[in-house]
């Protein structure tokens, strides 16, 4: 599951094209996501945070002539994942 600090929140909305599905504030944004997070492994699925570099991700996408929208950054946090082996939980 794609993570972000409270000092990229703001840059992660800024490069996103769906920007309209972000809460207003990483405060809400984190309650929101820790509520999906806890219903996912409450569920028994092995769902890891991977904390997300926006400007990496943006530079991944712009690579590959994508936008940065929610299957981009799915995608950049499972190779991101792929390549550490791990997360936070």
């Amino acid at each position: 599951m794609s993570w972000w600090r409270p000092d990229t929140y703001a840059r992660i909305v800024e490069i996103s094209v769906d920007k309209q599905n972000f809460p207003d504030t990483f405060k809400e944004w984190r309650k929101l996501a820790q509520k999906q997070f806890d219903t996912l492994r409450a569920e028994g699925l092995p769902v890891v945070k991977i904390v997300i570099d926006p400007d990496e991700l943006l530079a991944w996408a712009t690579s590959l002539g994508r936008n940065v929208d929610a299957k981009t950054r799915i995608e950049f946090a499972l190779r991101t994942y792929e390549r550490s082996k791990g997360g936070i939980n």
